[in-house]
Order: structure tokens, then C-alpha cells, then sequence
């Protein structure tokens, strides 16, 4: 959500699409010297990482700002970062495997640019509203069961330590889910499970 005056011009809400009724909304950023538009906010995530970016001016310099979290459940830093500085026209975030790209278009030189950084993924075990997934055998050799009440329309993603996807699987029954990890190496390695609005970590042995 954006908007093209006043002192706070960007912003993050979340809504219920059941209820249609907005839980919260929040200023990316306070109070910033010299500020005289925000606009254009682009949000992208991956796993539990989760980034925005948007354009801002300052002092009549165009910019790119970014918040970035790796554990989208425990929020935003306080501050932004800036990744550009002038000639800024419009901007955007792609987030993959432990990869964060920044794009922008810069007037001046009449080209499109972008900006590479990476990212260690949250991989803590997370409880959701008193659920809990259970994950079985662990240690693990040729496949894992998954356990998570209702697992209809959910999907489960197996991820190394680096957080590249090296598994992704769908269900579209409730039960326990089967995964078969014979392929992977001896190590540890974090299923991300994603059901609605909910997400799971765990972490599993393969032997």
C-alpha cells in the first residue's frame, strides 16, 4: 500500500480474506529528514525470509530503500537500508534459495540494474496456534512422514543448510504425508511446510 503525500507514504497491512477485515498496518519507516515522498512499495519472500523495497526522496535524491527480515514471524528491523542513490524511476525484489536480488531502473544511464546479496534462512522449528508438526523416523534414511492435522492442500519443501529447495512436494488429502529422501546426503536438512497462512520449520537427520 502506498501513498503520494503526507509524512508517512509507505506502509505494511495484513487482512484476513475470510473475514475481510484488516489485523494490522504499520509504517516501514518513521520519521526521516529531508523526506519528501515515498511510493511504489514491491514485497517479495522466500521460506521465512520476507523484503520490501520502495523509492524514496530525500533531499531531492531519488532512492531505493529496503527492509529486510529472515524470520518474517519476528518482523521488520526498525530502520531501512538504502541500496541506490539518484536517478531512480522505479524498483522491485526477487528472493530465492538463500538469494536476495534488487532491481531498479536508473534514468541516467538508461539501464536497468540490480544488486545481489544473500541470506541464512530462519530454520528454528516454529509452533503455529498450538500446533506442532511431527516428523518421523528422525533420523531418516530413505523417507519421513509428516504429521500435521489437517495437511490437505499443503506444501512441503525440503531445504540444505544453505536453504536451496532440493525437494517440493503438494498434498491434496489429509493424513500423514510421505517424503522420499533416499536422493539426499547424509546431513541435516529444514522442511518448510506451508498451509494457508501458516508456516512450519522443522528439522530432520538424513542418515
Amino acid at each position: 500500500m502506498s501513498s503520494g503525500s503526507g509524512n508517512y507514504r509507505t506502509y505494511l497491512s495484513r487482512s484476513s480474506i475470510s473475514t475481510k477485515t484488516m489485523g494490522s498496518k504499520m509504517n516501514l519507516t518513521g520519521p526521516i529528514a529531508g523526506l519528501s515522498q515515498q511510493n511504489y512499495p514491491r514485497i517479495a519472500s522466500d521460506a521465512s525470509a520476507m523484503a520490501i523495497v520502495w523509492k524514496q526522496t530525500i533531499s531531492s535524491l531519488a532512492q531505493v530503500a529496503i527492509l529486510f527480515t529472515n524470520d518474517r514471524a519476528a518482523g521488520f528491523p526498525s530502520k531501512s537500508d538504502t541500496v541506490d542513490l539518484a536517478n531512480v524511476t522505479n524498483t522491485d525484489v526477487v528472493m530465492r534459495n538463500g538469494n536476495i536480488f534488487v532491481i531498479w531502473q536508473d534514468d541516467q544511464s538508461k539501464t536497468v540494474k540490480y544488486r545481489q546479496g544473500t541470506y541464512t534462512p530462519a530454520v528454528s522449528v516454529r509452533k503455529t496456534a498450538g500446533i506442532e508438526p511431527k516428523i518421523y523416523p528422525n533420523p531418516a534414511s530413505s523417507s519421513i512422514a509428516i504429521e500435521l492435522g489437517s495437511t490437505q492442500n499443503a506444501t512441503l519443501s525440503i531445504h540444505n543448510s544453505l536453504g536451496e529447495e532440493l525437494i517440493l512436494q503438494t498434498t491434496s488429502e489429509d493424513g500423514p504425508v510421505t517424503m522420499d529422501v533416499s536422493s539426499l546426503k547424509a546431513g541435516i536438512y529444514f522442511i518448510h511446510i506451508h498451509k494457508n497462512d501458516l508456516i512450519f520449520t522443522c528439522k530432520f537427520i538424513k542418515l
